[in-house]
């Protein structure tokens, strides 16, 4: 995905006439998905109008069942080569090596605020850095590029990438999107990250 194309996901107002006027231009491809995601981001799906409604009455049940959304998170990640390695409090850690990185993402369906996040995070997988921990103990640990990387985050808008209010039958779209937003940045992560050891 290239920046101009992250810059009209981000800006609401930016047209492809405004890509071509500074010089770049989008693919199709990239038109594409600026126009799903500007049709998604405007529209209510009638899940959601239908929770807004309840949640509007007092008869919204806003936690559904989690087990279901962990099942296809799981599923959809595996097909896309991601190996779980274990779990952290409520949430599920998977591993991708990429030419010299290792991209641990985290994953989780029981968020306090949410009912789905994920944020991958970058380390070295054989260059080590020097690190004094707490107690004054020299370490060499695996040198840590970035952590909280996500949609959301690359374009400004929060920390991490979450999803809220889902119900059931929205499970395995939200895992979906889940694995395409993880599959995209494992096919930039080799040019991103050339050369940087």
């Amino acid at each position: 995905m290239s920046n101009t194309c992250l810059l009209a996901l981000w800006s609401s107002d930016f047209t492809k006439g405004q890509a071509e006027a500074i010089g770049n231009s989008l693919t199709n491809e990239e038109n594409e998905l600026i126009n799903q995601y500007r049709r998604r981001a405007l529209a209510l799906s009638p899940a959601e109008l239908d929770m807004r409604d309840r949640q509007l009455t007092g008869n919204a049940k806003l936690r559904s069942s989690r087990k279901g959304l962990r099942k296809f998170a799981r599923a959809e990640l595996k097909q896309i080569n991601m190996t779980q390695t274990g779990k952290v409090g409520t949430g599920m850690k998977f591993n991708m090596q990429i030419d010299g990185w290792n991209i641990l993402t985290y994953v989780d369906t029981e968020p306090t605020d949410a009912q789905l996040l994920y944020s991958p995070h970058v380390y070295s997988t054989d260059e080590l850095e020097s690190v004094v921990n707490k107690h004054g103990q020299l370490m060499k640990l695996p040198i840590s590029l970035g952590k909280c990387i996500s949609l959301n985050s690359w374009l400004g808008i929060s920390s991490q990438t979450e999803w809220f209010d889902l119900t059931e039958p929205e499970f395995e779209q939200a895992a979906k999107l889940l694995a395409t937003l993880c599959s995209h940045f494992f096919k930039i992560v080799p040019e991103l990250l050339k050369g940087l050891i």
